[in-house]
């Protein structure tokens, strides 16, 4: 499992992104049988919207019920990484001391983006992400689930591997 934190200060950039799409595909190789996961923990709607131009499936969605072996894997990922303060019946972490939450404009929902489903659905299923509270998300990283952009440089990660 792979577990990167976006950084703020990239925000808009595409960079650090396909880099991290690119170091999947290296891991990937390394073990091309076993699945290869994306565990991220979600505190605002901006992030849980790369999950929709990152992969094809993810979970949870608006689209589609999370299928129930991907549910546990997400509820054991969860509580073996933050314990109590992961709240299964609403699939999110709620620290009892914030560890960082989105602040100002970040916190907030611009008019043109709230009727979006995405966006909504964020919002329905975390509306106490101002405070910190972060939704559990899990999609697969394979060549078949990415999108365009994702793919190719999963595939160069593939690649450089197979070349050294």
């Amino acid at each position: 499992f792979f577990m990167p934190r976006v950084s703020a200060m990239f925000a808009g950039e595409q960079t650090l992104p396909l880099s991290w799409c690119r170091v999947a595909g290296e891991i990937k190789r390394q073990a091309p049988d076993i699945p290869l996961y994306w565990f991220l923990i979600v505190k605002g709607h901006r992030t849980y919207r790369y999950l929709s131009l990152f992969a094809r499936r993810f979970y949870p969605t608006w689209r589609h019920p999370t299928p129930g072996p991907i549910q546990a894997l997400m509820d054991h990922l969860a509580t073996a990484r933050f314990g109590q303060a992961y709240c299964p019946e609403a699939g999110l972490i709620r620290f009892q001391t914030s560890r960082g939450h989105l602040k100002g404009a970040w916190a907030g929902v611009e008019a043109y983006q709230q009727d979006k489903p995405d966006v909504r659905f964020f919002l329905e299923r975390n509306p106490r992400h101002h405070l910190g509270e972060e939704l559990v998300c899990l999609t697969e990283l394979d060549e078949a689930n990415l999108r365009r952009h994702a793919r190719r440089a999963f595939l160069e990660g593939l690649a450089l591997c197979q070349a050294g």
